[in-house]
């Protein structure tokens, strides 16, 4: 998602754990896939704004049951997320806290001061490309577009998060877009001190 978002694409979705049933028959768009997972992995994406993905309850459980270190090096990234539109709550696979690189061996809850810093300032990073860049012209160029965009800036910009706290809390979508801008927001984000780690 995050080489997605840098391409100017934004996407979301929603991941379910449990029995599928795939044909054996080719389509032109692939083969057809059924079964209670995807009916819930398709509810789910449906339910929030932004680039998100959000899980059924039972997601980490399952991972858990499959490859038990691997779920405690993960825990981090499956935390509660509340709807502001109804208040519901559900669960969410937070990608954005890390690269993908990250999930090869690092134990996400054992990470050093200076490797929190490093990744927020990546994902800082990744909300100014959505904020500013113009990759993400055309998304804002409907109100419903621009809703995904500010509500992607949010996720990504949201301060707080392994533990760091930061200047750059972002909730708007830039009115001039340039990568000029982009370049000159990302080295304020690379050498910015104003980051507080509170473990």
């Amino acid at each position: 998602m995050g080489e997605a978002v840098k391409r100017g694409l934004l996407c979301r979705g929603g991941m379910a754990y449990g029995q599928l049933i795939e044909t054996n028959q080719s389509h032109a768009l692939g083969r057809f896939i059924v079964g209670q997972a995807v009916t819930d992995a398709v509810k789910l994406e449906g339910i929030a704004k932004g680039a998100r993905v959000l899980i059924n309850s039972n997601f980490p459980l399952s991972l858990w049951e499959r490859d038990e270190h691997f779920a405690e090096r993960m825990q981090p990234l499956f935390e509660p997320f509340t709807n502001p539109l109804d208040f519901s709550i559900y669960d969410e696979f937070k990608w954005y806290l890390v690269p993908k690189e990250a999930y090869e061996g690092e134990d996400l809850r054992l990470l050093s001061k200076k490797r929190r810093i490093e990744l927020t300032k990546t994902r800082l990073k990744l909300a100014n490309e959505v904020r500013c860049s113009p990759k993400m012209s055309w998304n804002c160029r409907t109100p419903e577009g621009r809703v995904q965009v500010v509500a992607t800036v949010c996720i990504l910009a949201q301060n707080n998060v392994l533990g760091v706290t930061h200047t750059f809390d972002w909730n708007d979508a830039a009115p001039k877009r340039s990568q000029a801008n982009v370049e000159s927001i990302n080295q304020t984000v690379e050498v910015d001190s104003d980051y507080v780690y509170l473990p």
